[in-house]
């Protein structure tokens, strides 16, 4: 699990390994997965509010998962209380590259504003996948805007 604060939110990175012992649709599951996230927020940045949090859960079958958090800042929350509206999307995601190296019988190529977008269109390798992530940026929630681009 990665964590990354973004602005006003938070961004938790979770590899395909990492979902397998997750059930997204088992909310009971979730809260227990969900406090540990949190206390690694708290631990990390040495702060955390109280409130009413969105949680956007964005899966893609071969990445895995991303998790963006906001807080709504509902000030009507005790000190130590939290509360959660989460939504599941299932999202295809687009990793920014800087060239063609990776198999283009497992990727399709788009070209948006200059830049170059990998898709995975089938099952990568573990090394294929560690050689992605150490060479590219993940993008989620994009991919309509960016395929409806030009395809290379």
């Amino acid at each position: 699990m990665t964590i990354k604060k973004n602005d006003n939110k938070y961004l938790v990175f979770l590899r395909i390994d990492e979902t397998k012992k997750l059930n997204f649709k088992d909310f009971d599951n979730l809260e227990y997965f969900f406090i540990n996230v949190f206390t690694h927020i708290k631990n990390k940045y040495n702060h955390f509010e109280n409130g009413l949090y969105k949680l956007n859960i964005y899966l893609d079958k071969y990445y895995g998962a991303v998790i963006e958090i906001k807080n709504l800042k509902n000030n009507y929350y005790l000190d130590s209380q939290l509360d959660m509206t989460i939504n599941i999307i299932d999202d295809n995601f687009l990793y920014l590259v800087d060239n063609y190296d990776f198999d283009k019988n497992n990727f399709e190529y788009y070209s948006y504003k200059g830049n170059i977008y990998a898709k995975i269109i089938s099952e990568l390798s573990e090394k294929e996948l560690f050689k992605l992530y150490e060479n590219s940026e993940i993008f989620f929630n994009t991919e309509k805007l960016i395929i409806s681009s030009k395809k290379i």
